[in-house]
């Protein structure tokens, strides 16, 4: 952690208080590096999983009954998020897969 929040402390001024958005795998550690980054940097921390759940069905669940696609289709949470500054946002399985989502999350970069 020492490591992280050395390397962290070195890119703030970079940032101009802008969003971190982190893409890989279920699984893959987006959620625990997500919350140290936030911590080190002072940004809030997101899941765009759990801004999904629906009637308190979890994650595991809802991947479980209805699969891949119902989060595939997180346009309309990762538009609010990226209206935000300073956060820290864990895009969650399947949002990359929709182009207009890279567009939210790249803005500009993306095209």
């Amino acid at each position: 952690m020492l490591i992280l929040r050395s390397k962290s402390q070195e890119i703030e001024p970079y940032l101009n208080g802008g969003c971190i958005y982190l893409v890989g795998m279920m699984g893959s550690g987006k959620t625990t590096v997500g919350k140290i980054l936030s911590q080190v940097l002072s940004y809030l921390f997101f899941d765009s999983d759990a801004l999904v759940e629906v009637d308190g069905t979890s994650v595991a669940d809802i991947f479980k009954h209805i699969g891949e696609p119902f989060f595939g289709n997180k346009t309309e949470v990762l538009r609010r998020l990226s209206m935000m500054h300073r956060h820290i946002i864990s895009t969650g399985g399947g949002a990359v897969v929709r182009p207009i989502n890279w567009k939210l999350v790249f803005g500009w970069m993306y095209l």
